[in-house]
């Protein structure tokens, strides 16, 4: 009977997973179309209290996020958002960067990316990068803390042949 109990759990649990990918994938989808229209906001940057530079797309990728990602019981921790201690009263935590890279971005090299993570009672379970300027997009989760990651690369419209994920090569899907 333990047997059974654990495997049911462990379906739910990638069930859950799937669940928590498919909003990843959908947020990333979002948030890179409406990235490459605000190209534009990258310039005229203004500087946080640490010099490092933000621009008016990561603030609006962020209230995109922002809007679609967290639930009413989940947390959210942006690098453009004020915190909010709450969050640290939250089973689950979204942990977001709207453009990683703000300074490639606004120099127009194509190495920055939007990148979106979720932590469950305190450890990662799953989380994405997409790199629009070059159609790409990768997700990761695992089904339990003790189990490695599964890896999932893929492209809009390019393939992505040599990447890799924790040094494991990776196809595009």
């Amino acid at each position: 009977m333990k047997a059974t109990e654990n495997q049911a759990q462990a379906k739910e649990l990638l069930s859950s997973r799937e669940r928590d990918l498919n909003r990843i994938s959908k947020a990333l989808d979002a948030a890179a179309s409406a990235v490459l229209d605000l190209r534009l906001c990258a310039n005229d940057p203004k500087y946080k209290c640490n010099r490092d530079p933000v621009t008016a797309a990561d603030l609006m990728l962020n209230q995109l996020l922002l809007r679609t990602l967290p639930r009413e019981d989940e947390g959210w921790l942006s690098e453009e958002s004020k915190d909010n201690p709450s969050r640290l009263r939250k089973r689950r935590v979204w942990v977001v960067d709207p453009i990683d890279g703000t300074k490639e971005f606004i120099q127009g090299i194509p190495e920055w990316c939007i990148s979106i993570g979720l932590v469950e009672d305190g450890q990662p379970a799953a989380g994405g990068v997409a790199n629009p300027s070059r159609r790409g997009i990768s997700r990761v989760a695992r089904n339990r803390p003790d189990r490695a990651w599964k890896c999932w690369s893929g492209a809009r419209s390019t393939a992505l042949e040599g990447r890799t994920c924790f040094g494991q090569p990776q196809r595009s899907q």
